[in-house]
């Protein structure tokens, strides 16, 4: 678990020509997550929601990335885990991208912002959403969108897999 505690900081920042690729070793863990007054997950080990595998969460951002932004020059990808219970005050609650994002398996959930609260991909760039399990984008937040794609995005499944938008 990565917890950041709501500090107003990006968790991971890839700056321009930067590479990072963050692999979840776990995926069978549990932690349990509180719901606040302001519909953020926080961590609370008498939480009723549960998230299993790595987490990143408690990332706030004043602008993009409230978890991660990636600059346009730059790639991430990203292996199993999840994203949840950031925010960010413009785009990108979960993800800010701008350069080439890719996703196989996981979650990213309870985000906030004003702008695409999990994921926002910004012209020019590049997401690819992969899975062989799951990969859920959901939210109890009531912010404007949930995904937002202005760039190209790929989405792809292995025969009988789905996707999940919810909001």
């Amino acid at each position: 678990v990565l917890d950041l505690g709501g500090t107003n900081i990006t968790v991971f920042n890839i700056k321009d020509n930067g590479k990072l690729t963050i692999n979840d070793s776990k995926p069978t863990t549990e932690h349990k997550f509180k719901v606040d007054d302001n519909g953020l997950w926080i961590l609370d080990a008498e939480g009723t929601k549960t998230v299993k595998g790595g987490v990143i969460t408690g990332g706030s951002a004043t602008g993009n990335g409230g978890a991660i932004s990636v600059g346009s020059t730059s790639t991430l990808t990203l292996n199993g885990g999840n994203i949840v219970g950031n925010t960010a005050t413009q785009s990108g609650g979960g993800v800010c991208n701008k350069g080439t994002f890719t996703m196989k398996d996981g979650a990213i959930s309870d985000n906030t912002a004003a702008e695409g609260s999990h994921l926002y991909n910004a012209a020019g760039a590049t997401a690819e959403i992969a899975w062989n399990g799951s990969v859920l984008f959901s939210g109890e937040t009531e912010d404007t969108s949930t995904v937002v794609n202005k760039g190209t995005m790929y989405l792809a499944a292995e025969e009988g897999q789905s996707i999940t938008f919810h909001n």
